[in-house]
C-alpha cells in the first residue's frame, strides 16, 4: 500500500530545507517562504526572501545568488520535496472555529484580517513574548488546519471589509491602533458616542475607514497596497508610530498608493516616543474644569504634512524619464507672480525652488527635478496668490486668466453653546462705559465671526495702569479665535521702521502689545494706509514683490495717552476708555481657567449669534478717551491756541488769522507752526469761534477774521445788514496780545 505524503506544519519539517535555512540564517515565514533579517532595535528589516516551489523540478528554490543552495543542498531538497504534502492557504467565512491554541486567548488579543468581501485571510495574535515582537500570525489552510505562519504572497491590510464606499482612509501602523480607531468612529451605544465626542481629534477621524498595515515599520513593501489603490480610495492619512522607523515607512507606502492624495500625520515632540492612536493621550494636553476634562493640546491639522508621491518613471528610448503623477498635480501648484510652490491643501506651505525640491525629495525618484516638472505642466500653473477671507472657494477663477490660490484658512476652533457670562463680565470690567463697551463688542464679534467683513477702523486700547487685561483680550482670546496662522504680533519698530511688511501679509489680525510715538506722526501715517487700503504691496525677505488683498485689522495697546498722534478729524481709530483699576487676583484666575476650558468656543458661539456687526465703511465711534488723546496729540502751538480761545471765549474779541499765526509762532516753544490755516480755523471753530463770512481788507490785504463766541452772539442781535456787520466786527478786532488773557 502506497504511503500518503506527510503534511508539513512548517518549512523546518523538511530536513533538507531546515538544514539549508540554518546555514544561511533564515527563518520560515510562510509555508513556502523564509526570510533573512537584520535587527534594528525592536524592529527588523527583511534582507532577503527565499521562496520554495513544490512541483517545479527545475527551480524549486528562488533565492538571491549569494544565498542559493549548493548543488548538494538542491539535490537533497528535490529529493525531500515530493515526500511532503504542501497545503495552500484558504479563505474562511464569517463563522469559523479557532485553532486549539487560541481558544482561550482574550478576544482583545486577536485581530481578524479579512479581504474586502469579508472573507477571513488570517488572524494575528497579540502576546507578551518579546523574542520576535508581540504578534503571531495564524493562517487557515485547505487541509482544515491552522498554522502559525503567514499566508503566501503579500500581507493583507486590517480593516478592508470596512472600506465600503469610503474614499478616505487612515492607515495606521498595526492592527491595534486601526481597530481602536474603527471602534471609536463607529460607536454602538451612548458610552461610545460620548467617547467619540470627548476625543481630541474625534471630528477629524470620522467619515473614513481605518486600516492597519503589519509586517514591521521597516518592511512596508510587504503589504498588498495595490489592492487598496484599486478600491477607489482618493485620500489617505498615514499615521505612523512616533519614531524614526515609522516615519521611514511613509514614502514607500505613498509610492504604492497610485492615484491617492496622501498626508502624513506626524506626531510632534510633545507626544511620547512610539505613540500611536490607540495609546492614552498625554495628560499634559488636558485640564480639569468644573469636573470636566478639557483638551488643550495640538490640533489634527497641526500635525498634517503633504506626503503624496510625486513621480513615475516611464521608458523613453533607453532612458527612464520622470513624469508627475496626477494626484501630485492636485496637491502642489506653481504661482507665477511670486515664483513659489504652494501646497494646495495646506497653502501655508509655500517654498522657492530649492526648498521645494528638498521638501519633496523623499517622495520622488532620485534626481527627478520635481520643481522643473511642475513648472512645465500647465495643470500646476496659477497666476497669483490671494488672501480672501470673504471667499469660501479654495481656487478662485478669473475669466481669461490663470486661477488664483486663496490662502485663507479659518481657525480650527468650533463654536459651543454655553454661558458667556464670564466673557461679558470681563468686557464690563475692562470697558466701564456702556456705549463704548457695546461698540467694542461689535468690533470684536465682527472680527471673530465675520471674516467676510473688512472693517475700516482699528482699536487702540490705552490705560495708564498696567495689568488691566489688554493682552488677555488680544493674545489669549482674539488671536486663537481668528486663528494663530491668521495673526501677527509685530512690535512698533517692525510697523514703523522696517522695510519689510510680512506682519500684515495674509493676516486678519495684528496685535501690537505696546506702541508709543509721542507727538510724531510717523506711526500714525504708517498705520493709516494699512487700516484702510484694499491692497498691500508685499515686501518680504526672499519673496518676489507683489500686491495682495489687505485684510488686516489692527489692535494696538499702550500705557500712554500719547501712544499715537491723532488729529481731530481721525476716523480710523476707536479708543475706548479702559478701566484703571485691575481685577482682583481671584477674578483673573477664574477667568483664565474659563478661557482655558471651553471659554473660547463659547465666545465664538456668542460672536456668531451677535448679529449687530460692524458694516463695511463704517467709521470709528468717538469716545471721551479719544478726545483726550487728540488734544494730547496737538502741537504746542495748537495747545496754546486752544488755551487762548478758552480763556477769551467770553470776551468780545475778533482776531485776524495772520495775526494769530504770528502770535502762536512767537509764543510756542517750537517757534513755528506746522498746521495749515484751515486746521487753525477748524480748531477754533470746534471751540465756538466762528470765521466771519467774508474776508475783510486789513493792512492792504483781504484776510479772514475769527470771532469769539461773545462777538458771534452780539452780531446775531444786530440787523441783518452786511455793512453794519462789517463795522461791528472791525471794531472788535484786536491783536492776541491785546486781549485780557491772564497768562499774557
Amino acid at each position: 500500500m502506497e504511503n500518503k505524503p506527510t503534511k508539513i506544519q512548517t518549512l523546518n519539517d523538511v530536513p533538507s530545507i531546515a538544514a539549508y535555512l540554518a546555514r544561511i540564517n533564515a527563518r520560515p515565514r510562510s509555508i513556502r517562504s523564509a526570510v533573512v533579517e537584520e535587527v534594528h532595535g525592536r524592529y527588523w528589516k527583511d534582507l532577503h526572501v527565499i521562496r520554495f516551489h513544490p512541483g517545479d523540478k527545475k527551480h524549486p528554490v528562488n533565492a538571491p545568488e549569494e544565498l542559493a543552495p549548493t548543488d548538494a543542498e538542491l539535490e537533497a531538497i528535490l529529493k525531500d520535496i515530493d515526500i511532503y504534502q504542501w497545503p495552500a492557504s484558504k479563505l474562511l467565512g464569517k463563522v469559523y472555529e479557532l485553532p486549539t491554541q487560541l481558544k482561550k486567548v482574550d478576544p482583545e488579543n486577536l485581530f481578524e484580517f479579512r479581504n474586502r468581501e469579508g472573507q477571513l485571510v488570517m488572524l494575528q495574535q497579540r502576546t507578551e513574548e518579546t523574542d520576535r515582537g508581540k504578534y503571531r500570525p495564524w493562517t487557515p489552510f485547505d487541509d482544515y488546519l491552522w498554522r502559525m505562519c503567514e499566508p503566501d504572497g503579500q500581507l493583507p491590510i486590517w480593516g478592508m471589509e470596512h472600506l465600503g464606499e469610503h474614499t478616505t482612509v487612515f492607515i495606521h501602523e498595526g492592527a491595534k491602533a486601526a481597530r481602536a480607531m474603527h471602534r471609536l468612529v463607529n460607536p454602538t451605544n451612548r458610552a461610545g458616542r460620548d467617547q467619540l465626542a470627548r476625543h481630541p481629534w474625534g471630528l477629524d477621524l470620522v467619515n473614513a475607514a481605518h486600516l492597519g498595515w503589519i509586517g514591521g515599520a521597516l518592511n512596508p513593501d510587504r503589504t498588498n497596497w495595490v489592492e487598496l489603490a484599486k478600491c477607489g480610495v482618493k485620500q489617505a492619512f498615514i499615521v505612523a508610530d512616533n519614531d524614526a522607523p515609522g516615519l521611514t515607512a511613509v514614502p514607500t507606502i505613498a509610492r504604492y498608493l497610485q492615484g491617492v492624495t496622501v498626508f502624513l500625520v506626524r506626531f510632534n515632540q510633545l507626544f511620547p516616543p512610539s505613540f500611536d492612536m490607540a495609546d492614552e493621550w498625554p495628560e499634559q494636553f488636558f485640564i480639569e474644569k468644573d469636573g470636566e476634562r478639557i483638551y488643550q493640546g495640538p490640533t489634527f491639522n497641526d500635525h498634517l504634512r503633504p506626503a503624496t508621491w510625486a513621480t513615475d518613471l516611464v521608458k523613453v528610448g533607453k532612458k527612464n524619464v520622470a513624469k508627475l503623477r496626477d494626484e501630485f498635480k492636485k496637491s502642489w501648484g506653481w504661482v507665477s507672480e511670486v515664483d513659489l510652490y504652494v501646497c494646495l491643501q495646506r497653502p501655508t506651505l509655500r517654498f522657492p525652488d530649492k526648498v521645494f525640491e528638498g521638501h519633496v525629495a523623499a517622495f520622488s525618484h532620485h534626481n527627478s527635478k520635481v520643481a522643473e516638472l511642475v513648472k512645465r505642466d500647465l495643470v500646476c500653473h496659477f497666476g497669483r496668490m490671494a488672501y480672501r477671507p470673504d471667499r469660501t472657494e479654495f481656487i478662485i477663477g478669473h475669466f481669461g486668466e490663470a486661477a488664483t490660490i486663496n490662502l485663507f484658512t479659518p481657525s480650527g476652533i468650533t463654536p459651543l453653546p454655553g454661558d458667556a457670562t464670564p466673557w461679558i463680565e470681563f468686557l464690563t470690567y475692562l470697558i466701564p462705559d456702556k456705549e463704548e463697551r457695546r461698540e467694542m463688542m461689535r468690533w470684536v464679534a465682527t472680527l471673530i465671526a465675520r471674516p467676510d467683513i473688512r472693517m475700516s477702523y482699528a482699536v487702540l486700547m490705552v490705560s495708564e495702569t498696567q495689568g488691566v487685561g489688554k493682552n488677555t483680550l488680544g493674545e489669549k482670546i482674539l488671536a486663537p479665535l481668528v486663528g494663530m496662522h491668521n495673526c501677527s504680533f509685530p512690535d512698533e519698530q517692525q510697523v514703523v521702521d522696517s522695510q519689510f511688511n510680512s506682519w500684515l501679509v495674509n493676516k486678519r489680525f495684528a496685535f501690537i502689545a505696546e506702541i508709543y510715538s509721542g507727538r510724531s506722526w510717523k506711526a500714525t501715517n504708517k498705520l493709516k494706509s494699512h487700516i484702510t487700503d484694499r491692497t498691500v504691496h508685499v515686501n518680504e525677505k526672499y519673496i518676489k514683490p507683489h500686491d495682495i488683498d489687505n485684510w488686516i485689522h489692527v489692535m494696538a495697546c499702550s500705557n500712554s495717552l500719547r501712544a499715537l498722534k491723532l488729529d481731530a478729524t481721525d476716523r480710523r481709530w476707536f479708543v475706548p476708555t479702559l478701566t484703571e483699576t485691575p481685577w482682583p487676583r481671584e477674578k483673573w484666575i477664574a477667568f483664565n481657567e474659563w478661557i482655558e476650558g471651553n471659554g473660547l468656543r463659547i465666545i465664538l458661539h456668542w460672536a456668531k449669534q451677535f448679529g449687530d456687526y460692524v458694516k463695511t465703511g463704517e467709521h470709528a465711534p468717538m469716545t471721551e478717551r479719544k478726545g483726550v488723546m487728540q488734544r494730547e496729540s496737538e502741537s504746542d502751538a495748537m495747545q496754546l491756541l486752544r488755551s487762548w480761545c478758552e480763556a477769551n471765549e467770553d470776551i468780545p474779541i475778533t482776531v485776524v488769522e495772520r495775526a494769530m499765526r504770528d502770535f502762536l509762532e512767537r509764543s510756542s516753544s517750537e517757534r513755528r507752526i506746522y498746521e495749515s490755516s484751515t486746521e487753525l480755523r477748524r480748531i477754533m471753530a470746534s471751540l465756538g469761534w466762528e470765521t466771519f463770512n467774508e474776508r475783510l481788507r486789513i493792512d492792504g490785504l483781504k484776510q479772514w477774521v475769527i470771532m469769539s463766541p461773545q462777538v458771534s452772539k452780539e452780531l446775531a442781535s444786530l440787523p441783518q445788514d452786511i455793512v453794519v456787520h462789517r463795522k461791528f466786527v472791525r471794531a472788535t478786532i484786536k491783536l492776541p496780545v491785546d486781549s485780557k488773557q491772564a497768562m499774557l
